[in-house]
């Protein structure tokens, strides 16, 4: 017997097969899913701080005030959009109402802004805890890296760390609540022998769950941890 996940992506594949791709945007026949004139208005990110990601006040500045005065354990986050429509839209589709289709879009639009991956780094997903998994069907970002891989040469793990507390769900929370919903929600198995470890995740919000991790992978004895995300929210 089929699976619901295997099911879902037959039946995409099949619709595209009869119905060739249109832009999303505007409508009209293209290759992919967003045509060559509407891609640059999608939400580009840009003057963002160098360390946390979220936008720059001071155009003639490269960090934050915040990171200044309280740099939070990764050292870096390249986001590759604003969580703005329409690619807000593209993720929270695939997420949580599993549009398949929009895998292959999102894992484009990724490989698209990241530069490079040197062969002693190694990139991490952000794990899940197993009844999220379940509830779900699928594990997004595990799904989206593997994706991106495809089309990308770089060292990848979906389980050097785990996730060993299924905490309440982020969204609604403020910074200070969502740093204590998610202490201590991380484990690491197995990390894999490089100094430079590369966190992924599809959507970053306030980047608590990030630092988090980040914290203790440091703690375990890598150099440099950087966070690289489909989306970064705004503030």
């Amino acid at each position: 017997m089929i699976g619901s996940e295997k099911f879902n992506k037959l039946c995409n594949t099949v619709v595209d097969i009869i119905y060739p791709w249109h832009c999303r945007i505007c409508g009209i026949p293209a290759k992919h899913a967003i045509c060559a004139q509407c891609l640059p208005l999608l939400p580009h990110c840009q003057q963002a701080c160098r360390v946390c990601g979220l936008p720059l006040t001071d155009p003639n500045s490269s960090l934050c005030g915040q990171c200044l005065c309280k740099p939070p354990y990764f050292d870096s986050v390249l986001a590759s959009f604003w969580f703005l429509p329409p690619v807000d839209q593209f993720i929270i589709d695939y997420k949580y109402h599993q549009r398949w289709e929009n895998l292959s879009l999102l894992a484009t639009l990724c490989i698209d802004h990241y530069p490079p991956i040197k062969s002693t780094s190694c990139v991490i997903a952000m794990p899940s805890h197993p009844k999220r998994v379940r509830q779900r069907g699928f594990n997004a970002v595990y799904e989206l890296l593997k994706a991106m891989h495809a089309h990308m040469r770089f060292s990848y793990s979906l389980n050097s760390v785990v996730r060993i507390r299924n905490t309440e769900t982020q969204t609604g929370k403020g910074r200070i609540e969502r740093q204590h919903n998610i202490r201590h929600a991380f484990a690491i198995k197995k990390l894999p022998a490089t100094d430079h470890v590369i966190i992924f995740d599809d959507v970053i919000t306030t980047g608590a769950t990030v630092n988090e991790l980040a914290r203790i992978i440091k703690s375990a004895g890598i150099d440099r941890v950087d966070v690289w995300a489909l989306a970064r929210a705004i503030k």
